[in-house]
């Protein structure tokens, strides 16, 4: 009796086994990514790949994760949209921000910390562009001051096509970037130095040559020795 069983046991176990793999995968995939964080890491950085977002009846909090399973983000959502206080966490758990939602913008005050827990940045946002304090540029990895909605000190990336540095609310620098990043007067620099040189190879193309032209060789220089 006793081998029996083990001979069943081994026929049903990789049935089982391959059953939970299944079953396993299909949670990840296809799982509601508020149950656990891994379902929510498959989803965002496996398969499919792309950030969950809460559907448009979704009320409640909602949970982001990084890749390696910290925290990411926590909001409160009202029929699939942030409304109220946001949370954001650097990639190594340390709370990094966080600003308030309202009508589907940031409004209000917003509070950026360093890694050490100091507060570095207070400002507060209204329609959800920066309006008066200080703000942290996550992209430029600098602070920015602004005065009644308007840049008044540190450098600025408004549109993605300029660079702004401003002191006291007056612009001291800035430079305007094409397509591929590079900044509008070194390009016109570039271009105007192709130009040059492509006027300076069509004149020596067409400038006329002083060297006189070679006589054909002499044959018979023997000969002409000869009779010298």
């Amino acid at each position: 009796m006793g081998v029996r069983a083990e001979l069943a046991r081994r026929r049903w176990f990789p049935a089982v086994a391959g059953l939970l793999v299944i079953l396993a995968i299909l949670t990840l995939r296809f799982g509601n990514t508020q149950w656990n964080r891994w379902i929510y890491v498959f989803q965002a950085y496996v398969w499919p790949g792309r950030e969950p977002e809460p559907s448009s009846d979704y009320c409640g909090p909602w949970f982001a994760w990084y890749s390696n399973g910290r925290i990411a983000a926590e909001a409160w959502t009202r029929n699939g949209e942030a409304e109220g206080p946001f949370l954001l966490w650097d990639t190594e758990g340390h709370l990094h921000r966080v600003f308030n939602r309202q009508n589907g913008s940031r409004e209000g005050w917003e509070i950026t910390w360093d890694q050490d827990g100091r507060a570095m940045a207070t400002g507060q946002n209204y329609y959800n562009e920066p309006f008066e304090g200080r703000f942290y540029n996550d992209y430029l990895k600098v602070l920015q001051v602004y005065r009644q909605g308007e840049p008044y000190d540190g450098l600025f990336h408004p549109n993605g096509a300029e660079i702004r540095v401003v002191n006291q609310g007056t612009t001291v620098f800035q430079a305007a970037f094409d397509a591929q990043g590079v900044p509008e007067q070194l390009q016109l620099a570039r271009r105007r130095t192709m130009e040059v040189l492509e006027r300076e190879r069509k004149e020596k193309l067409q400038r006329p040559s002083r060297c006189e032209p070679l006589e054909a060789p002499l044959e018979n220089s023997g000969h002409i020795n000869e009779e010298r």
